[in-house]
This record gives structure tokens, C-alpha cells and sequence, in this order.
């Protein structure tokens, strides 16, 4: 499975074009795309994907995610076909994914909730507005939830001891992990890999959400 950068390079080769060409059809400045071509950004911020994929003619979602798998269509003409197009039957694709990931960091940045693409909304999402999903970036929770998993969230159900659930923090970040305690003063959170208990004070948490579900979106 390719890493972002790679499938940003393999786009820029399809188009012909060098790091300076992209930079003024994106206007993203040079400098940052020499960094995510040597792999030194894990995901970029704010909405310098959506930048660079509009310019390179290739869905973000691709870009950033790989859920989006290239093709050849009937003629032997490049085109993109969103891997979700055909996707799980029942599904709409209408679920916000959330958030992006950075080097080093153990937790989703949620960017006061960009909207970084949609997935497809499973049956006992329907109808609720705020369920929104995130993909797993780290391998903190294996073997529950792998690298490259999306998670599926409901805003709605109460989250009790034994839940895995989001942890969403005062400082726009996002936590994956499972629910072991909650008081007053602090909530406290399991993590698989390292084996470890968390702790967050009370007055740092935003948000306590249900998991209601994941699976795989890359091939």
C-alpha cells in the first residue's frame, strides 16, 4: 500500500509536471511540495490536499487516503474511480470523515471539524445528522483497530465503561481507544499497543463519543 506522497508523485508524473509547475496551478508554495514529495509531512493541513488534487485532476480522498482507486477505463484513458462508488450495499455516501493525522502524534486532528471527504453511511447512521466517521492512523489499538480502518461514530448514544470510543479534547484532537472509567475529575481511557491506561482531566475533555462501527477502506 502506498504512502500519500507516492500517490502524489505518481499524479505529478501522469501530468508531466515538476514540483514548480504544481506549485502555481495549486498555489501551494514549492517548498511544502518538495517536503511532501521526500515523505517529510505524513498528512499535510488545512486544505492543501484539496489543492493539490484539484490541480492534478484526481479526487482528495485518493490522494490523501488512497480510498480512491486508479484505473483505465474502456478507451485506455486514465480516470479515477472512487472506491466507495460501488461500495457496501445499503450505504449512502454521505458520512463526514473528520480530522488528519501528523507525525509523532497519537490522535486525530480534527481542525474544528473540516470536512476532509465522505464515506459511505451505514444503515443505523441513517438519519442521524451528526454521525460522523475517522480513519485509524496509528497502531495504537491492535489488534481492535488496524492502521487504515475507519471508524464509524454516533454523537448520540451514552458511552458507558467497556465502550471504545472517541475522545475528543478542548484542543481540537481526537482519541481512539476504550473507555475504562470516568469521574468527576478525569476520564480514563485503555490503549492496546503499548499496554496503557490514559488519563484526561475532566476540564480537557470535549466530547465523549460511541464507536458503532468500522471496516477497511483500502484495498
Amino acid at each position: 500500500m502506498s504512502v500519500w506522497h507516492e500517490r502524489l508523485k505518481t499524479a505529478m508524473d501522469r501530468n508531466g509536471w515538476r514540483p514548480g509547475e504544481l506549485s502555481v496551478r495549486s498555489q501551494v508554495p514549492v517548498e511544502r511540495i518538495y517536503k511532501y514529495l521526500q515523505g517529510a509531512v505524513s498528512q499535510p493541513r488545512g486544505d492543501m490536499v484539496n489543492r493539490l488534487a484539484d490541480a492534478l485532476g484526481v479526487p482528495s480522498l485518493w490522494l490523501q487516503h488512497g480510498i480512491d482507486q486508479p484505473i483505465l477505463d474502456a478507451r485506455g484513458a486514465r480516470r479515477l474511480v472512487a472506491a466507495e462508488t460501488a461500495g457496501p450495499p445499503g450505504r449512502v455516501l454521505d458520512l463526514p470523515i473528520l480530522g488528519h493525522a501528523e507525525a509523532g502524534e497519537d490522535g486525530t486532528f480534527l481542525d474544528n471539524g473540516a470536512v476532509n471527504g465522505f464515506a459511505g453511511r451505514p444503515a443505523n447512521l441513517r438519519g442521524v445528522d451528526n454521525a460522523y466517521a475517522l480513519i485509524v492512523h496509528n497502531e495504537s489499538m491492535l489488534p481492535r483497530y488496524e492502521p487504515r480502518e475507519m471508524v464509524e461514530i454516533d454523537p448520540n448514544i451514552p458511552v458507558r465503561a467497556g465502550d471504545y470510543v472517541v475522545l475528543q479534547t478542548t484542543d481540537g484532537r481526537a482519541f481512539i481507544k476504550l473507555l475504562r472509567r470516568r469521574t468527576e475529575e478525569a476520564v480514563f481511557l485503555e490503549q492496546y499497543n503499548p499496554p496503557k491506561e490514559l488519563r484526561f482531566a475532566a476540564a480537557d475533555v470535549a466530547a465523549l463519543h460511541l464507536i458503532v462501527g468500522a471496516h477497511r477502506v483500502y484495498r
